[in-house]
């Protein structure tokens, strides 16, 4: 058998090189699509509303005119048109957990974690009732979950959609489980409490039915209950799902939505139909990736699901995102990333813009 020409050998080797420089470029193209970071898509934001040390807690005014946001440095509220500053407190007893105006739009609750509830004009701010002080084994200034030693905090608040009772949520700073909460139910013309509700654990997240025959409460340990608003009877629990970040009924009072904690990326909120205890999916997500969901906000039509959640994979930035649903098809409509964790979200009453407490600012963003 002759022996190979020099020619066929230098074929050969080329075409075997450029087999192998082509596998290499494949193999990185792919690592590179499956590992690399991916491309930022942040929520296009109408404005970007300074709150320094971050906002744990925003909501809308009735009317969609104002948007109100409080944290560690107390209360501020804007023009949700303009963006300008109507009006700011800072001398709230401790961290605003919550901010709720009232269904007639007259009046915004302010609830602390030291458990400091007041009522304030919406327009002004100007101070109208004190409904409950702060705790009296609570010290007068939060200091932080290291050095904060006394048992019980504030987490929530809710009016009722007749705007009679405003419902608070409180828990214990530990989270251990097995140690109660309560749900305070207090009458809103007069500032007395009327009920106590006391649950099995922390209540993070409460709300009223459209009704107001029930109360919804998510709990420190994941779990959600239903509860009879006029007298505080146990209804039943409801299917597991995580219910830390938020509980909320839709408009019809037939379904009720509740998230938080970890979760799959596939499964990250319970969609309850409470006549056939039947749950609606959501898509969009992928099997096996885990989710912390932070915060969420349902509109007030019932037809959007926003969640701020942590993702655990590297290819984002900083790990932190929201995303919006369709509710009644289940389909994902967005997806966006924020530079730092989403502490609250709120919808705007005709449920066209979504504010977003990211970092040290309040963004409001077009949704789809």
């Amino acid at each position: 058998m002759p022996a190979p020409s020099s020619r066929s050998c230098l074929r050969v080797v080329i075409v075997a090189a450029v087999l192998f420089v082509t596998a290499v470029v494949g193999v990185a193209v792919w690592a590179y699509r499956e590992y690399g970071p991916l491309p930022i898509r942040e929520a296009p934001a109408k404005h970007r509303l300074p709150f320094l040390d971050g906002a744990e807690t925003v909501a809308y005014s009735t009317d969609g005119r104002r948007l109100a946001a409080g944290g560690k440095l107390g209360i501020k509220v804007w023009d949700s048109a303009t963006g300008q500053v109507v009006w700011e407190w800072t001398q709230n007893p401790s961290v605003v957990r919550a901010v709720r105006y009232s269904p007639d739009g007259g009046r915004l609750a302010v609830l602390c974690t030291s458990g400091h509830l007041t009522l304030r004009a919406a327009g002004t701010g100007a101070f109208q009732m004190a409904i409950q002080p702060s705790e009296p084994d609570r010290p007068a200034a939060f200091v932080g979950p290291d050095t904060d030693t006394s048992p019980r905090s504030s987490s929530s608040a809710c009016f009722s959609p007749d705007g009679r009772w405003l419902a608070t949520g409180h828990y214990y700073r530990s989270y251990p489980h097995g140690v109660a909460g309560e749900v305070r139910v207090w009458e809103v013309a007069t500032g007395k409490q009327v009920r106590t509700i006391e649950t099995p654990v922390g209540v993070m997240a409460v709300a009223f039915s459209p009704d107001v025959k029930w109360i919804a409460t998510g709990e420190a340990d994941g779990k959600a209950r239903l509860w009879e608003a006029g007298t505080g009877r146990k209804v039943r629990d409801l299917p597991p799902g995580g219910s830390e970040a938020g509980i909320v009924f839709t408009h019809s009072g037939r379904e009720v939505v509740y998230a938080g904690g970890w979760c799959m990326e596939e499964n990250p909120a319970t969609v309850l139909d409470l006549n056939t205890e039947a749950t609606r999916s959501l898509t969009g997500g992928r099997q096996s990736y885990a989710v912390y969901v932070h915060c969420m906000a349902v509109s007030a039509d019932g037809r959007r699901l926003a969640l701020g959640e942590l993702v655990k994979d590297h290819r984002r930035r900083g790990g932190h995102r929201v995303r919006v649903w369709d509710l009644r098809s289940g389909s994902l409509l967005a997806d966006y990333d924020c530079p730092a964790e989403v502490k609250a979200l709120a919808y705007s009453p005709d449920g066209r813009e979504l504010a977003v407490a990211c970092g040290n600012e309040v963004r409001v963003c077009d949704v789809p």
